[in-house]
């Protein structure tokens, strides 16, 4: 009988253990597998994604049905669920896709999606007034649309950009040399400027570049900028690339040293010029005619450290 009675305390006391281990075990162990089951879930996905990016870069169409696909696929997806990221950003690529193509009903289909999925989501709204003003005989509609989404929200710059470029567009289809005109400037303001620079002795290379998109103004017929490009290096002399657009004019009004201690500014008529590859210089003014243009300053007796280079001047 004591036999008896030990085996019975004996098996409580077990399941006693076992029942605290599991309660304190169990919920670390549920987090875990929950964890990894998360985790396939959304790896799972996140490459069906980039293979749908990577197939669009050999075969556009191709692409285009791989992120379709993608988009039926995860379509019950809501705003804030685990997946939602990767859906902000198909949208986009694929409706650009499209507009390429000149897929105008296939794209707006893709921006209702869009705004279904958020319907309060402004570059699904702009998306949609653009390529309506993109198709013949709903450009009115566009306009209209761009206009009213314009007094709504002026201070949103890709709604501020996009009526803008309305506005230019509008203007330059009235005199084609003034069209042609605002394309380039255009190009201009959203090309980037590269900066290479070197110590004494030393060799320009892509680990000593630092680049920035020109943006600036346009003001009138020229693009005005003010950049400032990076360095943080000890500096002898550097290599400006302007970008690859022939028939273009730079004019350099202003280039200064920053570093943390003082500012040096250049003279512009007494800048060293040591080469210069397929552009015409004449005094402060740059003149693109092929491929690669830059040309390289040598800072004579300068060899110091400088945080940035800023340039400002205008182009058309």
């Amino acid at each position: 009988m004591a036999h008896w009675t030990r085996g019975i305390l004996l098996a409580f006391s077990l399941i006693a253990v076992l029942t605290t281990m599991i309660w304190i075990f169990a919920p670390i162990l549920i987090d875990k597998v929950d964890f990894l089951i998360v985790s396939e879930y959304q790896s799972y996905y996140q490459a069906r994604f980039e293979k749908a990016k990577t197939v669009l870069n050999d075969d556009k169409q191709k692409g285009i049905a791989a992120l379709e696909s993608f988009l039926n696929d995860i379509e019950s997806i809501e705003v804030s669920d685990r997946l939602d990221k990767l859906k902000y950003q198909a949208f986009p690529i694929l409706i650009k896709n499209l507009k390429d193509l000149e897929l105008f009903d296939d794209a707006l289909y893709w921006v209702d999606k869009w705004l279904e999925f958020h319907e309060k989501d402004i570059f699904a709204q702009v998306w949609y007034v653009e390529l309506l003003l993109g198709m013949s005989g709903r450009e009115k509609e566009g306009a209209e649309a761009l206009s009213s989404l314009f007094e709504n929200f002026p201070g949103v710059p890709v709604v501020a950009n996009a009526y803008a470029r309305m506005v230019g567009n509008s203007r330059d289809s009235r005199d084609p040399t003034k069209r042609t005109t605002g394309q380039r400037l255009r190009k201009i303001s959203q090309s980037n400027i590269n900066l290479y620079w070197r110590g004494a002795g030393g060799h320009f290379s892509e680990n000593h570049k630092s680049t920035v998109l020109i943006g600036g103004k346009i003001v009138n017929d020229y693009v005005d900028f003010n950049v400032l490009l990076p360095l943080g290096q000890v500096v002898s002399d550097f290599r400006i690339d302007f970008p690859e657009i022939v028939g273009a004019e730079y004019t350099l009004n202003e280039i200064k040293i920053l570093s943390e201690l003082e500012e040096v500014l250049i003279e512009i008529k007494a800048i060293d010029i040591a080469y210069k590859h397929n552009m015409e210089v004449s005094g402060n003014k740059f003149y693109i005619t092929g491929e690669d243009p830059h040309f390289v300053i040598n800072l004579t007796n300068f060899n110091s450290y400088a945080s940035s280079i800023n340039l400002k001047g205008c182009a058309k």
